[in-house]
Parts: C-alpha cells; sequence; structure tokens
C-alpha cells in the first residue's frame, strides 16, 4: 500500500468511526409535549432555543437535558457540590421548576420529560438579555453515597401561566474530589464539538500537507556495495 493510499483509507476509517459514534449517541437535549391521545410526553425538537410553557388547558411543552459522567466516574471521583444552570429568555412571570434523575442511556426520551426528583423552583420575572437560573443538585448527589448513574438528567416544567422561558443552553458546575484534589468541573449542553464531516475534512486536510511534504522529500543516494 502506497503512503497516499493509506492516508485515504485512513480518511474514510475515521469518517465511518465517527458517523457510527454520533448515530449511537442519539440526542442529549430535547423538547416535547403532551399533545398525544394519551397525555403522555413526546419528543418534537432536538434543536435548542426550546420552549418551555405551560399555558391555561391541556397542552404542556417542556424540555430535557442529559449529562455524560462517565469520564468523571472512571476516576472514583465523588461530588462535593453541584449546580444545574439553564440560560435563556424570559417571555412572563411565572415559576420554573426542575428536575433530577439518573440515566444508563445518554438518549434522551419522551418519557423522561415526565420522570424526575424536584430540585428546586425559581420565580422568573421578564427583562432584557439572557437570564441564568440555577438549581442546586448537592443534596440529590450526596444521598446516592457515591452510586452514581453514567447519566445525569435534568427536566423544566413552569407553572401555569402564559409565555415560557426560552431555554438555550444547559450546564452543569461540580466541585469534586478526584484522587485526594479538589476540582472545579463545568459541563456544558449543547456542546461545542466539531461534528464527524468538519473532523474529517480537517484529517483530510492534514493528510494532504503530510503527502505533499513526504513528496518533496529528497532522496538519498544509495551507497554502492
Amino acid at each position: 500500500m502506497t503512503f497516499r493510499h493509506a492516508i485515504v483509507a485512513l480518511a474514510v476509517l475515521l469518517v465511518s468511526t465517527l458517523n457510527e459514534a454520533d448515530s449511537a449517541h442519539g440526542a442529549s437535549v430535547a423538547a416535547g409535549n403532551n399533545d398525544t391521545p394519551d397525555g403522555s410526553f413526546q419528543l418534537t425538537t432536538f434543536t435548542p432555543p426550546f420552549l418551555v410553557s405551560n399555558p391555561v388547558g391541556p397542552l404542556e411543552n417542556r424540555a430535557g437535558v442529559k449529562f455524560d459522567i462517565r469520564d468523571i466516574l472512571a476516576t472514583g471521583s465523588t461530588f462535593l457540590d453541584a449546580q444545574f444552570v439553564v440560560r435563556g429568555t424570559v417571555e412572563t412571570e411565572k415559576d420554573l421548576n426542575a428536575f433530577v434523575f439518573g440515566g444508563v442511556s445518554g438518549d434522551l426520551t419522551g418519557a423522561e420529560l415526565d420522570l424526575g426528583q424536584l430540585i428546586g423552583t425559581v420565580p422568573l420575572t421578564p427583562q432584557a438579555g439572557v437570564t441564568e437560573v440555577e438549581f442546586d443538585v448537592t443534596a440529590y448527589l450526596t444521598e446516592l453515597d457515591g452510586s452514581y448513574p453514567p447519566f445525569l438528567g435534568f427536566n423544566l416544567r413552569e407553572s401555569e401561566s402564559a409565555g415560557g422561558i426560552i431555554a438555550m443552553e444547559y450546564l452543569l458546575l461540580a466541585t469534586i474530589l478526584q484522587q485526594g484534589q479538589v476540582v472545579q468541573i463545568s459541563l456544558r449542553q449543547p456542546g461545542s464539538v466539531p461534528q464527524p464531516a468538519a473532523l474529517a475534512l480537517l484529517v483530510l486536510g492534514l493528510a494532504t500537507v503530510a503527502l505533499s511534504r513526504h513528496k518533496r522529500m529528497p532522496r538519498l543516494p544509495r551507497g554502492r556495495s
């Protein structure tokens, strides 16, 4: 196999691997409603911003998110404190409720919009710009006594009234004890990670540069025997 063929094969393999990983991961942020025959919740959109509203009537819009904490757990870390933060714009005065739940999969489901333990209620007031709402998750994690789930999920619900909050970004801010050291961590959803196609193009670009340099390398004369 030539150097060029090896580079192309590597790039093709990377594209295939990244696409498989992306499809296997599923959606970790989504929103939905209970506009179903039995009133159960369904996911309707996976692209923020998400409307969270509970107008007068049967229809309610909720949003959910999951954070992958497997890398943290792999180090045997313990949570000392944690906050779930929602960033968005507030349309009307109302209460925002946050519920937490543990998951074994990173894929958010419609049913999980109706799960969870209430961790806090924050009154919302309309104002210009982006509002940051914080919920303390420390008590919930302390109750788990080190038996943490691989994924930490949250869903947002509002008190009944007109309008809502437009959720744009979620954060999990925590202090952990990692191998005897106190460490601050910050997880964000949606995460700003390169898409598979972009990564593949980057690798192909680097491969092209490498191939060009390989061609320009002078060949040393062979020694005579």
